[in-house]
Formats: structure tokens, C-alpha cells, sequence
């Protein structure tokens, strides 16, 4: 498979996992590409978001 279809396709799977942009925007503020070990740091970090908007609503809706 060649490098650009490789690309393509990360791009592709980020897009459906992150339908918000969040994970986009924190690569894009890095001039440096990402190794995967601080992608799955990013997802970490959206993960904790998520959930603590999560409680947040469960508590004002509770």
C-alpha cells in the first residue's frame, strides 16, 4: 500500500472516531508529526473530556 493511501486512510479513521475536530486541531497546532504514542495520548485527553462533560450534565440534569 503506498504511503499516501496509508495517509488517507489514518485521516479517514480519525474523521469517524472524531466527529468534533478535536483530535484534527491538536495535530494541526504541532508542526511535527505525531508519533502514535502521543495520538493515543489525544484520545486519552478527548476520553477525560468526554466523560467529565458527561458527569457534568448527569449532575445539572440530577
Amino acid at each position: 500500500m503506498a504511503l499516501n493511501e496509508d495517509n488517507q486512510q489514518l485521516i479517514t479513521l480519525i474523521n469517524e472516531l472524531d466527529s468534533s475536530g478535536y483530535l484534527i486541531r491538536k495535530i494541526s497546532e504541532r508542526p511535527s508529526l505525531c508519533p502514535v504514542r502521543e495520538f493515543e495520548l489525544l484520545i486519552e485527553e478527548k476520553s477525560k473530556k468526554d466523560d467529565l462533560r458527561g458527569l457534568s450534565a448527569a449532575a445539572i440534569e440530577g
